[in-house]
């Protein structure tokens, strides 16, 4: 890779900002405030506008949302090494940092009267000993129509740049690239042996020189495809959808092999105000009329039936669960005991060190 695309890595790798959302006129010290951490642009607003604003005012509390997209694991970990917790929710933590998260001690069980209201109100598996699922999210791959020939239609294809040349982008997400990985390779939702990780990393490594940028939002995938920094990448199902109505035509979206996990409301371990916290995870289970504004505008799915059931028809085309036979899931189990290594190992082939 040329020193720019390392540079802009690395810096994409290594950065973060954080946004904020402030609700009212509280004091942080305030403990009547709620401080919910998102990931920004539509999805932040759709959450604001369908659970956080209508539950502050029904309790009559101030919040605060902090945009941390892709930094949760991070920013938590040094809110813990501090001896400061800031946040009390992540409104949507994905599969594999949540399960990792919970396993070193950084975030809260779920009560069991709370849970009882949680599984009550919610589809069988949608609810885990520390969450609640709030979006079901596959990683699709995009290409621009207007400059490649043919769009790879699977997680083989994808890596071969051969066949189907083109400047990608890709999640900065290493589990979901990673995953992407090893479907090419031919491993599904099991472990992968040494042998196929190796075989894995080549396919990495071999498409590392057309990575243009990591994107670590939903917004930032949608511009990197806009302005033509790449015409090839893997994205999240709603900023596909979003490019694709915007610009009818110019994208093909293909499904075969994305990576496709839930993810989680979830509570901080120490949150300041842990029992606004698991009423905001009530709020939202027992809503199921706002959980279907919140699909119907985010593309992802939610956790009650009775929403999933009223979705409009057009956007639940574009909910994973309408393409279950196509996506890939991963292995979490194995991805927990690994990440550490896995990490780094990704990282010395995408910085190409």
């Amino acid at each position: 890779m040329p020193h720019k695309k390392r540079k802009h890595i690395g810096l994409l790798l290594a950065g973060l900002v954080v946004a904020s959302i402030a609700g009212g006129s509280a004091k942080a010290d305030d403990e009547k405030k709620l401080v919910i951490s998102s990931w920004g642009g539509a999805f932040t607003k759709a959450t604001l506008d369908n659970f956080v604003t209508p539950f502050a005012k029904e309790k009559g509390i101030d919040y605060q949302m902090v945009d941390a997209s892709g930094k949760h694991l991070a920013q938590v970990q040094a809110q813990t090494s501090a001896g400061k917790i800031t946040w009390d929710v992540i409104d949507s933590l994905d599969e594999a940092t949540a399960a990792l998260m919970y396993k070193r001690g950084l975030l809260e069980t779920i009560p069991p009267d709370v849970k009882k209201v949680l599984e009550e109100n919610s589809a069988p598996g949608m609810v885990t000993d520390f969450g609640v699922m709030l979006s079901s999210i596959a990683n699709p791959i995009i290409c621009n129509n207007e400059k490649v020939k043919a769009c790879p239609s699977n997680a083989a294809e994808f890596f071969d740049t051969d066949k189907f040349p083109g400047e990608r982008s890709a999640d900065s997400n290493v589990f979901d690239m990673l995953i992407l990985a090893l479907k090419a390779v031919g491993v599904g939702d099991r472990a992968p042996t040494d042998e196929e990780l190796d075989k894995a990393f080549a396919l990495i490594e071999k498409v590392q020189p057309s990575l243009r940028t990591l994107w670590d939002s939903g917004e930032q995938s949608m511009q990197i495809m806009r302005n033509g920094e790449a015409v090839i990448t893997q994205i999240w199902n709603r900023p596909a959808r979003k490019l694709v109505e915007e610009s009818p035509g110019k994208y093909t979206v293909n499904w075969q092999d994305a990576p496709y996990g839930p993810a989680y409301i979830v509570v901080v371990k120490g949150a300041p105000h842990p029992k606004l916290a698991f009423q905001y995870m009530e709020y939202y289970a027992t809503h199921p009329e706002q959980q279907a504004k919140w699909s119907s505008t985010t593309s992802y799915g939610v956790a009650n039936p009775k929403a999933l059931a009223s979705i409009d028809p057009a956007a639940k085309e574009w909910l994973p669960e309408s393409h279950l036979k196509s996506v890939t899931h991963g292995n979490i189990e194995w991805w927990i005991e690994n990440q550490k290594a896995m990490v780094q190992r990704w990282r010395q082939v995408i910085g190409g060190s």
